[in-house]
């Protein structure tokens, strides 16, 4: 279904026109199934006023050098299902706290400490930072960020407190180490909706019963070759193959993570994979479609009941 998207430019001249006249707006909505639909894509938007020239997301909040002893972390919210950076419905070119509405406008975004959030997700405590900006292109930036404890910086999604949206997040977390005096930037954070959860869970056949990948903690894993994703990688744990824990997609779009197929043993078009109830921190890496020369790094991660953690490895080397 294309969506509607008013830019500023037709907005005022709507409020013109109804001074001398009356209009009646109808908005349509979509009915939900018991699957629903996937995230919307760029592609799904229609601008009504041609006279305003489209946004441009693509360029980053990147970070200045952080205040002493202090850290930042920037990067980008994307949607774990479709794989589509976030927008939002409404000036999109502003702040969420400066006017934008919609899409990540209705998150909210939090940095803490990862070992913290890991063990204590609905308890942990939130480091505090001088500046922390969203904006309406799904674009975030923690500016003098307090240090983590022990150098881990989880930044995790959410419903928003007050979202029109109710509950329709799971949390979702990206993790990296992040020293005193450092920033990183280019950070691909999730936002993981439930009901991509729920066309994972039953794609993959309900393996947990009545409990879904975000009920058991499921990380969502993504292999890429420069910014490519890399089909035929099985994702290993402490050095071997799990089959009885991973999971992987037959999507046909490189970017959508929606379909899980139980018979898949390793990557598909979109290089993702699934791997859950990884109880206990563990090291993770992949196995297959390394460029010659090249095998894919190493990673400390563990599952947290109840969230989506995404974990990228992006394989840029020289053989």
């Amino acid at each position: 279904m294309r969506r509607i998207q008013w830019s500023s430019k037709h907005m005022a001249g709507v409020v013109a026109a109804s001074i001398g006249a009356i209009a009646a707006v109808s908005i349509v909505t979509h009915a939900r199934g018991a699957l629903a639909q996937p995230a919307a894509s760029a592609a799904d938007y229609v601008f009504v006023d041609g006279f305003d020239a489209a946004i441009d997301c693509s360029p980053s909040l990147a970070c200045a050098a952080p205040a002493a002893g202090k850290t930042c972390i920037s990067g980008r919210l994307i949607d774990a299902g479709s794989g589509v950076q976030l927008r939002a419905s409404f000036y999109p070119g502003k702040t969420c706290s400066d006017g934008a509405a919609g899409g990540p406008c209705e998150l909210s975004i939090t940095a803490y400490d990862a070992v913290d959030y890991a063990s204590n997700p609905t308890g942990a405590t939130p480091l505090a930072s001088i500046e922390k900006t969203l904006d309406g292109c799904g674009r975030f930036r923690f500016a003098n960020l307090d240090p983590s404890p022990f150098g881990g910086v989880a930044i995790v999604t959410d419903d928003a407190p007050a979202s029109p949206s109710g509950d329709a997040h799971v949390s979702s977390a990206v993790t990296r180490n992040l020293a005193p005096n450092t920033s990183v930037d280019a950070v691909n954070a999730v936002a993981t909706t439930r009901d991509t959860v729920a066309a994972w869970t039953q794609s993959a056949g309900n393996p947990f019963g009545s409990f879904s990948f975000a009920d058991v903690g499921v990380i969502l894993f993504g292999f890429e070759v420069g910014t490519v994703p890399r089909a035929g990688v099985t994702v290993t744990r402490n050095g071997s193959a799990a089959a009885s824990s991973d999971f992987y997609f037959s999507d046909a779009s490189s970017l959508q993570r929606l379909q899980v197929d139980p018979a898949l043993a390793a990557t598909g078009i979109n290089g993702a994979a699934l791997f859950a109830g990884a109880v206990g921190s563990s090291s993770y890496s992949g196995a297959g479609a390394e460029p010659v020369g090249c095998t894919w790094p190493l990673v400390m991660a563990t599952s947290i009941a109840g969230a989506v953690l995404f974990v990228e490895f992006n394989l840029d080397c020289q053989p």
